[in-house]
């Protein structure tokens, strides 16, 4: 767990939080000033507590669980039909209407988020006889390379 610089608990203060209010019967008002919090974080931790004790008291992710309003499978296909015509992602966030991000989503889910150039791959026959002209010319391959 990472815990940043400006971080006002630790899952180690928290626990002590939780124990002062809790065995010590400290006021969590008096808990909340000693560790410059509120009241109401005072009160999370303690009810954390009690539910499920010290693994309770770790950091949560702030990921929801959940996306409420997905994108729909139209709009999805319209982006990776798009792509196939080589467009890049802002131009096709504004011919969809959706955001760049949505679009750099969509493209990264379909593997498409990063433009391949069809023309530039050389299969292993184009290698072949691009070596075939390169001999048959009796020009070095070395000298061939360097020279483009």
């Amino acid at each position: 767990m990472n815990i940043h610089r400006n971080a006002r608990t630790t899952p180690h203060s928290r626990a002590e939080i939780a124990r002062r209010v809790i065995l010590e019967g400290q006021a969590p008002g008096a808990v909340a000033v000693a560790f410059g919090v509120c009241v109401k974080a005072v009160g999370k931790w303690v009810t954390r507590f009690k539910a499920g004790g010290l693994e309770a008291l770790a950091d949560r992710s702030s990921r929801p669980h959940r996306l409420h309003k997905s994108t729909p499978q139209a709009v999805r296909e319209s982006v990776i039909d798009l792509r196939s015509l080589r467009r890049p992602g802002c131009e096709i966030a504004r011919e969809t209407g959706v955001s760049v991000s949505t679009v750099s989503r969509i493209l990264r889910t379909a593997r498409l988020s990063r433009a391949t150039r069809n023309t530039a791959k050389t299969s292993a026959a184009n290698i072949s006889s691009a070596w075939l002209f390169v001999a048959s010319s009796g020009t070095p391959a070395a000298d061939y390379t360097s020279a483009t």
